[in-house]
């Protein structure tokens, strides 16, 4: 099934911020599952999901995955399930951040779904971070 143009949106979104705050020439590989990417410069599977986003720093042991998630899917057992492994793996690593992208209506439930997740998984230690005002 192809991705929606909000999906799409958010995700060029989260590269924008990891491009913008994050220094990836120097000290990151970056990787995005974009339809455009050839399937080696996509992000790895995380049990069983692929990440939006994924930055491995190569200096510090950090690891960041990015999720863009729409209005509609946010909730569902799928994300749950998706969200739940990405804090899992983040766990493992020195620095693990899970970056949000949401459209903005959504903030305050991503934001409460995450930290139930965060409870669930015994991951409040990995640190999130939301993208505010996005359309969708």
């Amino acid at each position: 099934m192809p991705e929606s143009a909000v999906h799409l949106a958010l995700v060029q979104s989260l590269v924008q911020w990891v491009k913008s705050n994050c220094l990836i020439e120097k000290d990151g590989l970056l990787l995005v599952d974009d339809p455009a990417q050839m399937a080696s410069s996509k992000p790895p599977s995380i049990n069983g999901y692929f990440p939006d986003v994924y930055l491995r720093g190569l200096r510090l042991r950090s690891i960041l995955i990015g999720e863009a998630k729409s209005a509609y899917d946010l909730e569902s057992r799928h994300s749950r399930k998706q969200l739940a492994s990405f804090l899992i793996h983040l766990l493992s690593v020195e620095r693990g951040t899970l970056l949000v992208a949401v459209p903005w209506h959504v903030v305050p439930r991503a934001k409460s779904l995450i930290r139930a997740i965060q409870r669930e998984t015994n991951s409040m230690s990995v640190q999130t971070i939301f993208l505010d005002y996005l359309p969708g």
